[in-house]
Parts: C-alpha cells; sequence; structure tokens
C-alpha cells in the first residue's frame, strides 16, 4: 500500500509539472523525477512512457523534457505517431523550437495510403522537418512502396511529405514490380511514383534487355520510358544506338522501342555472339512478344549490312543495301526475313 501510494504521489507530481509547463500531456509513466538544474527545469520519465505534444503521440523506455530549452529525449523502443506517419528508433531528439527530430539506430518509418497501403523509409539516421514535412535519411536507406511494388536503396534520401516529391543519391538503385532496375547518380520520384527521373551513368535492366544512357523519365501510367544522353539498347542478339529511346511497356514487359535519330542496330545469329550484321536510318520501330523481337521497321534513309556465316542448312552471304523502308522479320531474336522497298539499290555476294 505505501509503494503504491508513493508511486501515485509521484505520477501526481510528474502531472502537475507537465500541466504548469504546459508544454505536453502525459499519460503514463512507471517512475517521473522533476529537476532543476541551473534554471532548467527538466522532467525525466522512465518506463512505458507515454505523453503527448499536441495531437503527436510519443511512447518509449525512457524520456528527458527539457521545459526551457524545449529538447526532447527519448531512447529505447521510440514511437512517434502522427497523422498517417508512424516513425519509429532506438533515439529520438526533439527539438521543438524548430520543430526538427533527429533519429538515430534502427529508424524505420511508415507512411499509410488512404486505400490501405503503405511506404516505408528504413535508415541508420533520418532527420524529420514537421513544419515542412520534410524528411532525410541517411546511410544504408531503403525504401518501399507496396501500391506501385518499388524497392530502392541509397545512402541519402530526401522526401516531401506534402509534395510526394522524392530524391535518392549516393549509389541510388530503384527496382519496379521486381522486373526493371534502375541505378544512377540520382533518381527522383514525383506524385506517387507517377513518373522517375534518372540522371547520370544510369543503368536500366529487365530479364529481356539492358539500356544505359544519361538521362531516364519513366511515366508509371503510360507505362512508358524515355533514354536521352547517348542512350544504348542492348540484348542477346542485337545492340541499338540513337538520339533517343522510347520504350513501351505491358505488365512491365517490353512492347516496343521506338529510336530516333541516328538510329543503328547490330545484329548476330546466335546468342551474344559478334554482332555483324546492321542496319542504320533515321526512324527505327521494334516490336516484342514475350520480351523477344518480332519485327523491325526502318524509315528514312535506310543502309544496311547483313552477313550470314556458311553453315549445315544455310549459304555464306554477304549483302549491303540501300533504300527508304525495311522490314526485318525475326524468329526466336533471329532475323528470319528482310524486306526492303522504295529506291532500292544494293550488292549481293555469295560463295560459289
Amino acid at each position: 500500500m505505501k509503494k503504491i501510494l508513493i508511486g501515485s504521489l509521484l505520477l501526481l507530481c510528474v502531472i502537475l509539472f507537465a500541466e504548469e509547463s504546459r508544454s505536453y500531456r502525459l499519460i503514463n509513466a512507471d517512475v517521473g523525477t522533476a529537476t532543476e538544474i541551473d534554471g532548467e527545469r527538466v522532467m525525466t520519465l522512465i518506463g512505458n512512457v507515454h505523453f503527448f505534444y499536441g495531437e503527436t503521440e510519443f511512447f518509449s523506455n525512457t524520456a528527458e523534457l527539457y521545459d526551457t530549452k524545449k529538447i526532447t529525449k527519448l531512447s529505447g523502443d521510440v514511437r512517434i505517431i502522427e497523422d498517417s506517419l508512424s516513425l519509429c528508433a532506438d533515439n529520438v531528439t526533439y527539438l521543438r523550437l524548430s520543430e526538427k527530430l533527429h533519429f538515430s539506430g534502427d529508424v524505420l518509418i511508415r507512411e499509410d495510403h488512404a486505400d490501405s497501403t503503405f511506404r516505408t523509409f528504413a535508415a541508420d539516421s533520418v532527420n524529420y522537418y514537421r513544419q515542412i514535412g520534410e524528411l532525410e535519411a541517411h546511410n544504408n536507406v531503403t525504401v518501399f512502396d507496396e501500391r506501385e511494388s518499388i524497392n530502392g536503396n541509397c545512402g541519402f534520401l530526401k522526401y516531401d511529405i506534402n509534395d510526394g516529391y522524392g530524391y535518392l543519391l549516393k549509389r541510388p538503385e530503384m527496382c519496379m514490380q521486381d522486373s526493371i532496375k534502375i541505378s544512377a547518380e540520382k533518381i527522383e520520384y514525383f506524385k506517387e511514383f507517377s513518373k522517375i527521373a534518372a540522371n547520370f551513368d544510369v543503368i536500366t535492366e529487365s530479364p529481356d534487355f539492358k539500356i544505359t544512357s544519361d538521362f531516364l523519365l519513366y511515366f508509371d501510367i503510360e507505362q512508358k520510358a524515355i533514354f536521352l544522353g547517348q542512350p544504348k539498347f542492348i540484348s542477346e542478339y542485337a545492340d541499338a544506338v540513337a538520339d533517343e529511346i522510347r520504350i513501351h511497356f505491358e505488365e512491365q514487359k517490353i512492347q516496343k522501342a521506338e529510336l530516333e535519330n541516328n538510329c543503328k542496330v547490330e545484329f548476330s545469329d546466335e546468342p551474344n555472339e559478334k554482332r555483324e550484321s546492321w542496319i542504320s536510318s533515321g526512324q527505327m520501330q521494334f516490336y516484342f512478344s514475350d520480351g523477344t523481337i518480332k519485327v523491325c521497321d526502318a524509315m528514312e534513309e535506310v543502309r544496311s549490312h547483313y552477313f550470314q556465316k556458311e553453315g549445315d542448312d544455310k549459304d555464306f552471304v554477304i549483302n549491303d543495301t540501300n533504300g527508304k523502308k525495311m522490314k526485318i522479320i525475326f524468329d526466336q531474336g533471329k532475323i528470319e526475313e528482310i524486306i526492303i522497298n522504295q529506291k532500292v539499290d544494293g550488292v549481293y555476294r555469295f560463295n560459289r
């Protein structure tokens, strides 16, 4: 009975202290002590700590609240709930004057969406600026979006909660629906990942192809990607370059590729062999089925060189042709038929 009375008196003192400072609303603490050092009032809370600042809810094992400096330090299983955000870490320092929270040690932040999906951020440390709704994550950063099936990692991330805009730096990588992977010096995302931009040393990979470029724009709703800055498309049977490459997807599988200006494609008869056949033109369109090239249409000043090695069921052939349009039919990635028309001229060489 005596212990219960002492505990109740301690909690009462804590509550009276909190009401006097009018800065927080205490819900629970196993132990609470109030001290004053050099004019600074300090409240120390230990065990099952639970309190509010305004509408924001705080949980931790221990907490120190500095009333004059307006600083709160929390440690041990810290969890903060604010609107749709849940912020967890080993340690948190809350600077109430600037409304900045610094999280360190096993940081995990979860943002819940209205459609019951969520987005998470994990890092070694995070700064959260409450007044402007901005997060900065440092070291071993990972991000996951359940609704868009996107995950990424980097050394630094900045995220504007209100605008839905963020960017990743320090060797960032992003993977969409476990099929398309992007790496670059900088990756930006806009409005719930509706658009993704990657800058400098961009590498885009899928099970069917790889594209290198200086710049990438990916549009989620249209399922379209635009590659600029010396883009190069690489696959088992063909490599392609152009001033601009546009890729169209369906369910994250490539369906169509459009090449614009200074286009050149080099082919091989076997996977990953030397590319000895080529086509150049002003424009090209490639059509795919299940990730494999089926048809290529080339337009505007088409030039081609076709090389066929002699084999058991084929003759040695070299064919150099110029024309205005060309269509190439592929079978399992290999050239099956070439159709060229309008202003055709060429040289054909065969083994006798």
